[in-house]
């Protein structure tokens, strides 16, 4: 998604919930697994799909779906998204509702925050861009 990962997250595969590692340090949730060393390949089956959920106050909702599986190249050492729609929502930009107020700002000069809302997401948003490449060259670099 092109996110930086400092919000809480899950993963809903399959009638279990992986979570990161501190996240119910009481134990409030006992049937919650840590995601740690979980491997994707272990769990679905291509044609299976899992929730993924970013940012428990934004509450983004994420369908992902395994297409396929196939053998890659040695340059290839993690998933590869086959293609996309659209930019990703900046973070903390407030969910869903959030970002439709973000889009209206930015696509509207006359907007009272127009100018504070291009500051804040670095001088310039184009809500249509998307380049496949570049979330491929993020997706490799993932440690």
């Amino acid at each position: 998604m092109g996110w930086q990962d400092s919000h809480l997250h899950a993963f809903e595969i399959k009638n279990r919930h992986y979570v990161m590692p501190g996240v119910d340090e009481f134990g409030d949730f006992p049937d919650d697994l840590i995601e740690d060393g979980v491997k994707i390949a272990e769990l679905l089956d291509v044609g299976d799909s899992f929730v993924y959920e970013y940012d428990y106050g934004d509450n983004w909702q994420h369908l992902v779906v395994l297409e396929a599986v196939s053998s890659a190249g040695p340059a290839l050492v993690r998933a590869v998204c086959l293609g996309g729609e659209r930019a990703c929502p900046p973070e903390d930009v407030g969910g869903i509702s959030g970002y439709a107020y973000f889009l209206d700002a930015v696509g509207d000069p006359a907007h009272e925050e127009h100018d504070e809302y291009l500051v804040w997401v670095g001088g310039s948003f184009d809500p249509e861009a998307f380049n496949v490449a570049e979330v491929n060259a993020r997706l490799q670099r993932l440690g």
